[in-house]
């Protein structure tokens, strides 16, 4: 039975209540759905809690494996169809697009290709392009105003889709590792795919040749460090690799379309 709307003040969240009440009301009017009124209750006890306060995108549920991107608002039941809409209607996932990609000669243009690809499954890719720092650059160097405005980014982005194909060396760009790192200390789910087909051990030993025999190598055939894959695994998803077996230059987008919609159907399942 649908709670009529009233004012609560008791609580020391009181604030936030009043916003999620009047979102749910919102959606329930919208989609002409009825809401649990044991919702408010819930909202105030260790189930859930508030970040940012930015509505339902930063609605964590513990007992979620994606907790940041808990899509589903505390007290709905709804059917797959409507879910759908509600979700688009309400919130998008913001993906930070990190990867070497920046390096490219049509960086812009790639990047505006890789947000078209997670419109499409729901996400709002987010690309840390570069172009217009050094105007913006005032009493910092160049670089630690991009440092800086990429960190911002990060803050404002939800999960992670790392480009982790092997750039200037046999394992993924240094940047970008700094950049899963970052998301894996926070929590958030973190995706990656590469566009190389070749285990980090064969690129190891092709690199170190025999004048190093004696160096021990990882000889898990992962596609990368175990480090790395073991992060990113860390959200429920492998490293996404060509299925062909062909390697692919740092400007491929096939497999990192298949990494997005993964990403988006477990941003949908949460």
């Amino acid at each position: 039975m649908y709670r009529p709307f009233s004012f609560t003040w008791k609580t020391r969240d009181a604030s936030m209540l009043f916003l999620h009440r009047w979102r749910r009301d919102r959606a329930a009017a919208t989609f002409g759905i009825s809401t649990c009124a044991g919702a408010d209750k819930r909202l105030t006890t260790n189930a859930y809690c508030w970040k940012h306060h930015k509505g339902f995108r930063e609605i964590r549920r513990r007992s979620c494996p994606m907790a940041p991107l808990c899509f589903g608002p505390p007290g709905f039941r709804l059917c797959s169809a409507v879910r759908i809409l509600f979700v688009r209607f309400v919130m998008t996932a913001i993906a930070y697009l990190a990867g070497p990609d920046v390096f490219l000669p049509d960086a812009a243009a790639h990047a505006a290709r890789k947000v078209e690809i997670c419109r499409r499954s729901g996400l709002r890719g987010l690309p840390p392009l570069n172009g217009d720092v050094a105007t913006a650059a005032k009493h910092l160097e160049v670089w630690q105003t991009i440092y800086e405005k990429d960190l911002a980014m990060m803050e404002r982005c939800d999960i992670i889709i790392a480009n982790l194909t092997p750039f200037a060396s046999t394992s993924a760009d240094a940047g970008t590792l700094i950049e899963v790192g970052w998301f894996l200390g926070k929590g958030k789910p973190i995706f990656g795919y590469s566009n190389s087909p070749e285990s980090f051990e064969s690129r190891m030993r092709r690199q170190l040749g025999t004048g190093h025999a004696e160096l021990g190598i990882e000889g898990f055939h992962l596609p990368d460090n175990l480090m790395i894959v073991g992060a990113v695994q860390s959200g429920g998803y492998p490293i996404f690799v060509p299925s062909d077996g062909k390697a692919r230059g740092l400007e491929a987008l096939d497999v990192f379309e298949a990494c997005v919609e993964a990403a988006g159907r477990a941003a949908q399942k949460c």
